[in-house]
């Protein structure tokens, strides 16, 4: 501990110093000296009831920078920062009181300027009458630890942060509406979320020890997944539409985005895989598709499905040097019956007529509702014409039998008109209308009954 005192010398000609001298010798020497001591790692200092410093020990040399001879008989607000003006009058008027000023943090400008952080303890000095002379100021520098509090609560913030972000993400990966799957980086299933599971029909333990080539449909071959893979590999993502087999081995088509997951090294570590299932909107767009082409009372294909697969039809009996056989159909007296028992009767009398007539074909023929009362079949890979002739013969027996509709019992007729590819046209258009040109001759001819074109005189 260094104190620096002025000398005798001095104090006699300076009545400040000599008001400090004296505030020295009212102290129990041995009890500062022993105090400075124990303390010596603390800046210890005096001062007297106007601030001015009257003692400074090597704690305080360290801690400021400033020597004993350079800060004794200065004021103490050589050490304040200039933003903090009020600081030292408001502790001066607090020791006045009598108060101790205990544990106070705040900063200081160290000689070299650098602002620290320091914890002092301040108490009033008090002659052996009582009166208050001074204050003795027990200070540490805290800047170190401040700085490491700082830094703690930092980091301890960006944990909570970071957890926070873990824990939506947990939510986010639960709750998400496509099914999420994690891998290592050999294929190895390590987490899926519910979604997934409930897509699959897997519990997640019965998944964990697999790769997804047990969601395999059949469906694609080795080099569809051999080309996932270059594209991963190289792109570190892929997606496209795939069929899985769920455990239950039913197949379902899904849209799957596979992204890498790479570590701090920029190495990958880990694969995810986001399955969005397309079965919903397959079914919507087949249903769509199946609404465009087909109609909507009968459920038989429309127009525009049957100029499509007798556009098929002619290419496949060219391809295999074959005839192709067109009727055209229409329900004799089917407006009368309308007239008479109302359209609800009528519409019922035109789905019975199409499931009979689908009844007396093959499952590579059409039959088709071209609008109305009027039909159509296309008999594909005909041999003959007896063969066309046949099924017209069974189309006029089914229809003849009697319908019975809402207590009603209804008996119809109908008239054919058959074209025949290659004899009678090349093309859907001639054979079209041929087909309807016979239809009309057999109406003509007394009906319930076919023609074919070629016939007609």
């Amino acid at each position: 501990m260094k104190i620096y005192n002025r000398s005798k010398e001095n104090t006699a000609t300076d009545p400040m110093m000599e008001e400090d001298s004296c505030l020295l010798n009212s102290l129990d020497s041995s009890l500062w000296l022993e105090s400075i001591v124990e303390s010596s790692d603390d800046a210890i200092i005096g001062k007297n009831i106007e601030g001015r410093i009257i003692s400074w020990n090597v704690g305080a040399e360290r801690i400021y920078g400033y020597t004993a001879q350079e800060m004794v008989g200065q004021s103490m607000l050589i050490l304040v920062p200039t933003d903090r003006p009020d600081e030292v009058p408001q502790i001066l008027a607090k020791i006045k009181k009598g108060e101790r000023v205990a544990h106070f943090e705040t900063k200081r400008v160290r000689k070299d300027g650098i602002i620290i952080d320091i914890s002092k303890s301040i108490s009033p000095i008090k002659n052996k009458n009582g009166k208050i002379i001074g204050a003795s100021t027990i200070a540490r520098d805290i800047t170190e630890s401040k700085r490491i509090q700082s830094e703690i609560i930092s980091k301890t913030e960006e944990l909570e942060k970071t957890v926070q972000k873990l824990r939506l993400a947990e939510r986010i990966f639960i709750a998400a509406n496509d099914g999420i799957l994690v891998t290592d980086i050999q294929g190895v299933i390590q987490m899926a979320n519910p979604s997934f599971l409930v897509a699959s029909g897997y519990k997640l333990e019965e998944l964990l020890s697999f790769t997804p080539r047990i969601l395999r449909s059949g469906r694609h071959d080795d080099v569809f997944y051999q080309e996932m893979w270059k594209t991963l590999i190289k792109n570190g993502q892929w997606s496209g539409e795939i069929w899985n087999k769920r455990k239950d081995g039913k197949l379902y088509p899904e849209w799957l985005s596979i992204s890498a997951i790479y570590g701090d090294d920029g190495v990958i570590t880990m694969y995810s895989a986001i399955y969005r299932d397309l079965s919903e909107r397959l079914e919507y767009e087949e249903k769509i598709r199946h609404q465009a082409s087909h109609d909507a009372l009968t459920g038989l294909p429309n127009r525009l499905y049957f100029q499509d697969y007798l556009d098929k039809g002619l290419s496949l009996a060219k391809r295999n040097h074959k005839s192709l056989a067109t009727f055209f159909l229409d329900i004799d007296g089917f407006k009368k019956i309308n007239d008479t028992l109302g359209h609800d009767v009528g519409d019922l009398l035109l789905q019975a007529v199409a499931q009979r007539l689908l009844s007396v074909v093959r499952v590579s023929d059409s039959v088709t509702r071209m609008g109305g009362d009027e039909f159509t079949i296309i008999l594909s890979e005909v041999n003959h014409k007896e063969d066309a002739s046949v099924v017209a013969d069974k189309v006029l027996e089914v229809i003849r039998r009697p319908f019975f509709i809402n207590e009603h019992t209804i008996t119809i007729t109908t008239s054919i008109g058959i074209s025949l590819y290659p004899n009678n046209g090349q093309d859907i258009q001639t054979l079209m209308k041929q087909a309807d040109i016979a239809m009309y001759v057999t109406k003509n001819s007394g009906k319930n009954n076919y023609h074919f074109y070629s016939e007609i005189d």
